[in-house]
């Protein structure tokens, strides 16, 4: 019996949400992600969803192109991380693994398009899903992981965190009890601090 993919369901969710919802999950995602820009001492916008706490403050009922605001004023900041688009070819850093978990951050940013219409909007949270996703298969990686392991969907331990805090994300703003975002923000600062910890070394600043 085939054993279920992980991470298919979790894109099959993704697809399911609101517009609105899609969004608040995927800058969840960059909240997390932004581990990585912290640990590389990286400055990016002063607003959601780059400070702490940040995701709490958003209103769920918000128009979704408007939550994209932030992000999209980042993207001057984080162009020069990201990898080619056309070769895929990362930046120069005597730091390969810096350099890769750099350019997930940064395609997670440089793919918000403010003039989308919902369905491209709900193809960038699926991006932002993976990206982060790819971030924490890397990190399990270096740690030790079989990178096999992804192939018959045994995710390693971050990997296997980060898919079950999108699962909860998404069910919460699902069921969006009214403390729903509050309960999203901590998770979401958790999450991040585990992520916070294993980036360190990879950057030589433990």
């Amino acid at each position: 019996m085939t054993a279920p993919n992980p991470f298919e369901a979790l894109a099959e969710q993704i697809q399911e949400t609101s517009t609105t919802s899609a969004v608040i999950s995927a800058l969840a995602c960059i909240r997390r992600a932004s581990a990585v820009l912290e640990v590389a001492s990286v400055g990016v916008e002063n607003d959601v969803p780059f400070i702490r706490d940040s995701i709490a403050s958003i209103d769920p009922q918000a128009d979704p192109r408007s939550l994209l605001v932030p992000v999209l004023r980042a993207q001057a900041a984080l162009a020069r991380f990201a990898a080619d688009p056309e070769t895929g070819e990362l930046p120069d850093d005597e730091n390969e693994d810096r350099a890769q978990l750099l350019a997930y951050v940064a395609e997670m940013v440089m793919r918000a398009d403010a003039d989308a219409d919902d369905e491209v909007v709900r193809e960038w949270a699926d991006w932002c899903s993976s990206l982060l996703l790819d971030t924490c298969q890397h990190l399990d990686t270096l740690d030790g992981a079989d990178p096999d392991d992804d192939r018959d969907h045994v995710p390693g331990p971050m990997t296997a965190g980060e898919l079950q805090t999108q699962a909860e994300v998404l069910s919460l703003l699902r069921d969006s009890p009214a403390d729903a975002m509050r309960q999203i923000s901590e998770l979401t600062e958790a999450t991040r601090a585990d992520l916070l910890a294993q980036i360190a070394p990879v950057f030589g600043t433990e």
